[in-house]
């Protein structure tokens, strides 16, 4: 009877071996290690992968507690004091990553996690428990991660700050492109495209579409009387007086040296001639300093027998040359001519 409890004890002692083997061979493959507190005696238990962990001479006996904590990296030593007070007043887990500093002064990262239990010394004694886990590796990849998002990010936005650079340079070579540089105004080119898409649009949808064409009166007299610097600034007033006075539906243009041109969508004849005068009236009336500045405007609207858009700027053309030699700022129709009208 004796004989059979020994060997049912040492059977029971090899199984608790065998299970304590392989825990730790787990433990050493995870790189976790279990540690425990007794929170009376302060006596602290390791199992061996606790050592490896924190850079400590394995030893039948763990380190003291100081030596542990003087393992924590100074910058968390506080929130880790904090912490463990949490768990041990008041039983909250304990959960919480470190870098620890061993012996050769590189740093390693722990993820500590704990817990109060009964069981420690003296009458309703408590005790910790818990594990370490060696998380260097992945706080390592993290740190690469981030590392390579933030590079990422910044090549990003240089990519955004090149996009919007070449956005900008985009609209300003689009703009110096469909520009007059002297006036601001859309240039000839641009004026011929705009009357080109508006004259096939009046062919689709029907609305009324006219032109008016003005001519700044004795220029080449301005020019050399007061000079090209003096007659510029008029060519600017008057770009300025075109802008004020039209809508923003309208496209107002250089055509050329002293010429303008304006393109009214959706306007009749007798709205054409009502705008003609209204800018005729506002050159007339500006405030010149050198001598007053008037203009002469031959306005056209687009009918049955106009062919092109060409056709359009000959029959603007030929009415502001009928006011020149009538005596200048004026407005003329060309259907008043005897033209067609709308």
């Amino acid at each position: 009877m004796v004989w059979h409890d020994l060997t049912k004890r040492k059977r029971a002692e090899q199984l608790i071996k065998d299970g304590s083997e392989r825990l730790e061979e787990a433990q050493a493959i995870a790189h976790i290690g279990s540690w425990s507190l007794d929170l009376a005696s302060g006596k602290v238990h390791w199992s061996p992968q606790m050592f490896c962990i924190f850079d400590f001479p394995f030893s039948e006996h763990a380190p003291s507690a100081e030596q542990i904590i003087a393992r924590y990296h100074p910058d968390y030593l506080e929130a880790h004091n904090t912490r463990l007070h949490e768990t041990v007043v008041c039983g909250t887990p304990l959960d919480i990553d470190l870098p620890l500093i061993q012996q050769n002064g590189q740093e390693r990262w722990v993820h500590v996690r704990g817990r109060r239990v009964k069981g420690g010394t003296g009458k309703d004694g408590f005790r910790m428990i818990g594990t370490v886990q060696d998380i260097t590796e992945r706080i390592q990849t993290e740190e690469a991660l981030n590392r390579a998002n933030a590079q990422l990010e910044e090549h990003l936005r240089f990519i955004n700050e090149q996009n919007t650079l070449l956005e900008a340079q985009q609209l300003e070579l689009k703009a110096l492109a469909t520009t007059d540089g002297l006036t601001g105004l859309k240039n000839h080119r641009t004026f011929q495209e705009r009357l080109s898409e508006e004259f096939h649009r009046v062919e689709r949808y029907h609305p009324s579409l006219s032109l008016i064409l003005l001519d700044v009166d004795h220029f080449k007299q301005y020019n050399d009387s007061f000079g090209h610097p003096e007659g510029d600034k008029v060519l600017k007033s008057v770009s300025r007086i075109l802008k004020s006075v039209t809508r923003d539906c309208d496209l107002v243009a250089r055509y050329g040296g002293e010429e303008f041109v304006v393109i009214l969508p959706e306007t009749d004849s007798e709205g054409a001639l009502r705008a003609a005068e209204r800018i005729r009236k506002a050159i007339e009336e500006a405030a010149w300093t050198l001598r007053p500045v008037t203009a002469s405007f031959g306005v056209t609207t687009l009918h049955m027998n106009t062919e092109s858009p060409q056709a359009l700027i000959t029959e603007a053309d030929e009415a502001l040359y009928a006011v020149k030699r009538n005596g200048r700022n004026r407005s003329q129709h060309y259907a008043i001519m005897g033209g067609s009208g709308d």
